[in-house]
């Protein structure tokens, strides 16, 4: 079955003022960056909520302190992987001597200062 042609064609315009177009052009911006962000961070999270993924990442860094990060037994989720990480951190910062207790100060110091990732780590070595 064909079309018919359309008997008349009627066109809208839309007229914005300076304040409505600078408003449009906002929100066309803020969205953008919205998207943006949210594609940039989306393999993070999804890396964040792995727990083998995030066993690795643990391992890695434990390796840069000078320890040893073994998987506890029974983690079943993110949150008892970090507290099982920060116990095993706690107890190898406890059995350091003096020596070793000053340079894993300097390096979680530095590792604390890293730009965005910084934050990160603080909340690691509470």
């Amino acid at each position: 079955m064909t079309k018919r042609k359309p008997e008349k064609v009627i066109e809208y315009r839309i007229s914005l003022q300076d304040k409505e177009r600078e408003l449009l052009e906002h929100l066309v911006y803020v969205e953008g960056t919205a998207k943006a962000f949210n594609q940039f961070t989306e393999p993070f999270v999804e890396i964040l909520k792995d727990i083998s993924a995030l066993t690795v990442i643990f391992s890695a860094i434990a390796a840069l302190l000078g320890w040893k990060f073994v998987l506890g037994p029974g983690i079943e989720n993110v949150g008892d992987l970090i507290e099982d990480f920060q116990n095993q951190y706690d107890g190898f910062k406890s059995s350091l001597d003096e020596k070793g207790a000053q340079a894993q100060v300097a390096t979680e110091f530095m590792l604390g200062s890293l730009p965005g990732a910084g934050p990160i780590f603080k909340i690691l070595f509470r």
